[in-house]
């Protein structure tokens, strides 16, 4: 149907590191899950090397998985992380953005931070007084992204809250 399909990882695990945590250089590109999204139809994978998860990222908080975040970027994971999506977004000019359910509540700590993170890069993608940057240097202009699907959490319907029964 002429539809184009652009995917980016923002998180790598199992990155070489040196002793202070940080990565050493970009790891290279999980050649096996780039090679099965683009058989499976995406036209592009991006992996953003720059904001590793450090070991057992599940057994983390979200403030301590932020934490471990701001280490590998001189404190300015939150920022970093949306200067990287508004560029993707304002780059490919998707009508529709799937991200992870924003029930902050119920969600694994990545997907916390990541489903806030998304959601304000989308609002800052489209206004033309954020990221002026990336208009002025990249000839990257605001854009707005028509629709915005969840990934649910397992066993949630759509306008309930995870866990609840029908």
């Amino acid at each position: 149907d002429g539809y184009l399909t652009a995917i980016d990882i923002l998180h790598t695990s199992g990155d070489p590191a040196s002793d202070d945590g940080r990565p050493i250089a970009p790891p290279p590109t999980n050649a096996r899950h780039t090679d099965a999204l683009l058989l499976s139809g995406a036209s592009t994978v991006d992996t953003a090397w720059r904001f590793p998860l450090p070991p057992g990222d599940l057994a983390h908080t979200p403030a301590e998985l932020l934490a471990a975040l701001n280490q590998s970027t001189d404190g300015r994971a939150i920022e970093q992380i949306e200067q990287h999506l508004v560029r993707s977004i304002r780059t490919w000019r998707p009508e529709v953005v799937l991200t992870q359910h924003t029930n902050l509540d119920s969600c694994e700590p990545r997907s916390a931070i990541l489903a806030a993170v998304v959601m304000q890069s989308l609002n800052a993608a489209a206004d033309p007084t954020r990221h002026i940057d990336l208009a002025n240097d990249a000839g990257l202009a605001p854009w707005q992204v028509k629709k915005v699907y969840e990934l649910l959490p397992p066993g949630a319907i759509s306008g309930q809250p995870a866990g609840s029964a029908t």
